[in-house]
C-alpha cells in the first residue's frame, strides 16, 4: 500500500511538472502596436462621425499621438515595459475594472447563469433534488482532483496548446466586498475538504472527502444532503446570503461591520474557502423560463433569492430537481466552467451506475446465500 501511494506521488509531481513546463513554454500576452490600437479607435469612431469636421478632428488627434515624443508615444513605452515585467499585461486591469470595481449588483448585471437539462425520467431513489445534487457534488470534487494533479488534458488550438490557468480560478473561490474595489480570495485546490450548502438561507459546511481524501460516493453525499434539508433552525437565522445580491458598496459596509464578530469572521472564511457552493432551494419550477430565473438571480425572495451567496460559483437545485449553475465571473470565463460542469455530470452518473451495479450485485449474492 505504501509503495502505492510513493508511485501515485510521483505520478502527480511529473504530471505537475510537464504541465508548468508547458505553462512556461505559452508565449505572454503580446503588446499591439500603438498605430494598430489607434487604427481601432478611429474605427470605433465612425458611428459618431456626424460630418467633416468630425472625421478630420479624428485623423488630426491620431497624427498627434503618432508622433515622436507624443504622450501618445510615451504611453505605449510604458505599457510594453509592463508587457516585458509580465506575461499578461491584461488581466490585472480587466479583471479590475470589468468586474471588480464594479459596483451595482452583481446577480444579471456580471455573474452568467445556465440550466441543466431536466431530471431523467427514469425512478431515482429517495429526493430527485438531493440525488440529482449529489451526483454533481460527486463529479466536481472528483474533476477539482483532476485539476490539483495536473491531469486535465490542455486544451489545443490545433497543434498550439492553450492556456489552462483558468481552471484553477473555478474551485475555492470567493469575492470579498470592499469600498470601492472588491477582492478574491482563492483557496489552493488540495486546502479545503468542504463546500457550503445553503437550505432554508441557512449555511452549512458540508466535508465531502473521506480520510483518505477521495470523494464521498453520491449516495453518501446524498445522505448527507438528506439531513441537512431536515435540519430546522430554531429560531430561525438572518438569511445573510441576500446581502451578496446587494449595491457592492452597500454589502461591504455590512460586511465589514459583520466581520467584527469572531463567530462571523469565522463563518465568512468557511464560506469563501469552500469548493463550491450547492443551493437546495424548497421551491418549485415549472417550465424552463422559471429555471432560468432560479438560477440567474433565484426569483424572489419567497423563492430562491435567499438562499444564494452570489459571490462565488454556485449549484442551484429546486425541489422538483431542475437547476443550474451560476458563476462568480471576476477571475474565470463562462466557457472553462461549463466543460467542468459537463465532466462532472459524466463522472457523477458513471459514479451512479458503478453504485448501482455493486449493489445488485451484493443482492444477487445475498439472495444465492440464502438459497442455498
Amino acid at each position: 500500500g505504501e509503495e502505492k501511494k510513493i508511485e501515485k506521488k510521483k505520478t502527480v509531481m511529473l504530471r505537475r511538472a510537464m504541465s508548468s513546463l508547458q505553462q512556461q513554454g505559452l508565449p505572454p500576452l503580446p503588446v499591439p502596436a500603438l498605430a494598430a490600437t489607434l487604427e481601432k479607435l478611429r474605427l470605433s469612431l465612425v458611428p459618431f462621425i456626424t460630418g467633416p469636421s468630425d472625421a478630420q478632428r479624428i485623423d488630426a488627434g491620431i497624427a498627434e499621438m503618432l508622433r515622436p515624443g507624443s504622450p501618445g508615444q510615451r504611453l505605449q513605452q510604458l505599457l510594453e515595459q509592463r508587457g516585458q515585467d509580465r506575461r499578461n499585461w491584461l488581466a490585472d486591469w480587466w479583471n479590475s475594472h470589468a468586474y471588480l470595481r464594479f459596483r451595482s449588483c452583481v446577480p444579471i448585471n456580471v455573474s452568467p447563469g445556465f440550466t441543466f437539462c431536466d431530471p431523467e425520467p427514469e425512478q431515482r431513489s429517495g429526493d430527485v433534488q438531493t440525488a440529482r445534487a449529489a451526483a454533481l457534488v460527486h463529479g466536481l470534487m472528483r474533476v477539482r482532483h483532476i485539476i490539483a494533479s495536473d491531469a486535465m488534458p490542455v486544451e489545443m488550438l490545433g497543434t498550439a496548446p492553450l492556456c489552462m490557468q483558468q481552471y484553477r480560478n473555478v474551485f475555492g473561490v470567493g469575492r470579498v466586498p470592499r469600498a470601492e474595489e472588491d477582492a478574491v480570495l482563492q483557496t489552493a485546490e488540495t486546502a479545503s475538504r468542504h463546500i457550503v450548502v445553503l437550505h432554508e438561507g441557512q449555511a452549512f459546511a458540508l466535508d465531502v472527502l473521506d480520510s483518505d481524501a477521495n470523494v464521498l460516493a453520491p449516495q453518501a453525499i446524498q445522505l448527507l444532503l438528506d439531513s441537512i434539508k431536515r435540519w430546522k433552525p430554531s429560531p430561525p437565522q438572518p438569511k445573510v446570503g441576500l446581502l451578496t445580491a446587494e449595491h457592492r458598496d452597500t454589502w461591504a459596509s455590512v460586511y465589514s461591520q459583520l466581520q467584527q464578530s469572531p463567530h462571523n469572521n469565522a463563518s465568512f472564511n468557511t464560506i469563501n474557502s469552500a469548493a463550491f457552493v450547492l443551493c437546495l432551494d424548497s421551491c418549485q419550477v415549472r417550465n424552463g423560463s422559471e429555471t432560468l430565473g432560479l438560477t440567474l438571480h433565484g426569483n424572489g425572495t419567497r423563492q430562491g433569492s435567499a438562499n444564494r451567496w452570489f459571490d462565488k460559483m454556485q449549484i442551484i437545485f429546486s425541489a422538483c430537481g431542475k437547476g443550474g449553475i451560476l458563476l462568480e465571473h471576476s477571475i474565470v470565463d463562462a466557457v472553462v466552467p461549463l466543460q467542468i460542469i459537463e465532466q462532472a455530470m459524466q463522472l457523477g452518473a458513471a459514479a451512479e451506475r458503478e453504485s448501482a451495479s455493486s449493489s445488485v450485485s451484493s443482492s444477487t449474492a445475498s439472495s444465492s446465500s440464502s438459497s442455498s
